[in-house]
């Protein structure tokens, strides 16, 4: 009888202490998983601004700024686009099948 006593509290402070390890490693994996999706979007913003105006670089400046209308664009980049667009957006419910 004496040794169960000894044990437990030892064995609570031990499920508690992997208990929020667990937490911290879901946490911190999260976290992680979203910067990453985070940066990868504003690359990808980036790099199509950038596309863009290479494209249209020989036209009036007008015509520049007009481009950005999506109607206006080429079906391979409105096609980049949304395959990008929708791989680094996500929503809550994602993030969480992320983890399993």
């Amino acid at each position: 009888g004496k040794q169960s006593t000894i044990c437990n509290p030892m064995l609570i402070f031990y499920l508690q202490m992997l208990k929020k390890g667990a937490t911290f490693v879901t946490y911190s994996v999260v976290f992680s998983k979203a910067i990453i999706l985070i940066s990868l979007k504003l690359l990808s913003v980036v790099s199509l601004i950038g596309w863009r105006s290479t494209v249209k670089l020989s036209r009036p400046w007008k015509n520049t700024i007009q481009s950005f209308n999506l109607k206006e664009w080429k079906p391979g980049a409105k096609l980049y686009y949304s395959v990008i667009y929708n791989i680094t957006d996500f929503t809550m419910y994602e993030l969480a099948i992320f983890l399993i």
